[in-house]
């Protein structure tokens, strides 16, 4: 992966000093398997069960006609788009940012930010079939969030939303929230503080489906920052 810099300068009568840098860190990977801790499987027994529209069998999906279902261990919803009964959860990775590590020369001269801002962010996202059973993982949409390094999770506090992320198998561009922003601003204005982006991806397993494999999303950003 490629890290690159570039300075900007600004000349206010004789001062030599830029009064801005533009900065793009390296490209960050998150990566999902089916073999990840946080990945959900079926309850024992459960059987595919039209949940909506005019042939459903039932409308609550903890309560299926095999038998009433732990809800809270096992996460079945009515899927919307299939009109059966899904197991339906998130699945959080965090990758840290240390900016000094990345770019040494962010520190060149010793001064931190005034405020720093995304100019840019990009995402692609890799999801292969599975050589053994020909599916991929069903991925419905993923959310970036930002947050003091160790977050931990999308529900913290400390957690805040970035943007919702394109799933395109090509590098695609999104705007950051206003929140977002200002959160960004607060964790890498100085650069010697480390921070994390999180990113949230929600799956959605038709029961009797076992998808395998792994996916990629790959989170490419540019930012400015002001003295």
């Amino acid at each position: 992966m490629v890290c690159s810099a570039c300075i900007s300068q600004v000349l206010a009568g004789c001062e030599d000093t830029p009064d801005h840098l533009d900065f793009a860190p390296r490209t960050v990977q998150f990566s999902v398997s089916h073999d990840s801790k946080q990945w959900r499987g079926a309850p024992p027994g459960y059987r595919a069960v039209v949940c909506a529209g005019p042939q459903a069998v039932t409308s609550d999906c903890c309560s299926p006609p095999t038998g009433a279902v732990d809800c809270q261990r096992y996460p079945v919803t009515c899927d919307e788009v299939d009109n059966f009964c899904a197991l339906a959860f998130d699945v959080e990775i965090e990758a840290s940012v240390d900016l000094l590590a990345d770019l040494a020369m962010i520190a060149s001269d010793g001064r931190v930010f005034s405020k720093v801002a995304l100019v840019e962010m990009s995402a692609k996202t890799a999801n292969p079939k599975s050589p053994e059973r020909q599916n991929s993982l069903p991925i419905r949409s993923a959310s970036l969030y930002i947050g003091p390094k160790g977050v931990g999770s999308s529900a913290s506090p400390e957690a805040t939303l970035v943007a919702e992320v394109p799933l395109d198998t090509e590098p695609k561009t999104f705007a950051p929230t206003v929140a977002g922003q200002e959160a960004f601003s607060r964790l890498a204005r100085d650069y010697r503080t480390q921070f994390s982006w999180l990113l949230s991806a929600h799956f959605v397993v038709l029961i009797g489906t076992l998808p395998q494999g792994e996916m990629t999303v790959d989170l490419s950003w540019r930012a400015r920052g002001e003295y």
